[in-house]
């Protein structure tokens, strides 16, 4: 199921973004470090210092990479929400009916996870698929279930914090 043409939203927590910024940020000064490190000591542990920095230097840049690219990606019969590994791809023909929602409203007892964006598909087959989209913006969950429903001939629900 690749299509070439597609409208792709991407799905950034601003926590996650801030987390890749500091950890790119700390394994590239810890590069420079190691390396002027390198010059004054060049044995075993130096050397070691050099390859676990660019070690770490990759896994930042894999995780910033994979934080970049969760999203969701229409194309014209068929959506897929890229965050998720399996069961991720999901025709516009099969789909009956759409829900979404996301808290908003103030509390300090809940969690990051209590505050995440949910998109609920009602499948023809009697199926319902909810998938969290993570700490995104009602910006962004409206760019998203706009362009959903502009799709289907469906009915489409939002539902507010106090009906979850």
């Amino acid at each position: 199921m690749k299509g070439k043409n597609y409208k792709f939203v991407r799905c950034v927590s601003i926590f996650a973004l801030a987390v890749a910024i500091i950890l790119d940020t700390a394994c590239a000064v810890f590069s420079v470090y190691s390396i002027i490190s390198l010059r004054e000591r060049a044995d075993f542990w130096g050397i070691a210092f050099v390859v676990i920095m660019l070690f770490s230097d990759a896994l930042g840049v894999l995780f910033t990479k994979e934080t970049l690219s969760n999203g969701v990606k229409f194309f014209d019969d068929y959506v897929e929400f890229t965050g998720i590994d399996e069961n991720n791809v999901y025709k516009y023909s099969d789909i009956e009916r759409v829900e979404s929602s996301r808290d908003t409203r103030a509390s300090l007892r809940k969690n990051l996870v209590d505050r995440y964006s949910n998109v609920t598909l009602y499948l023809r087959d009697e199926s319902i698929v909810s998938i969290q989209l993570g700490l995104t913006s009602g910006k962004t969950l409206k760019k998203i279930t706009d362009e959903l429903t502009s799709h289907l001939s469906v009915s489409y629900t939002h539902l507010r914090a106090h009906e979850t």
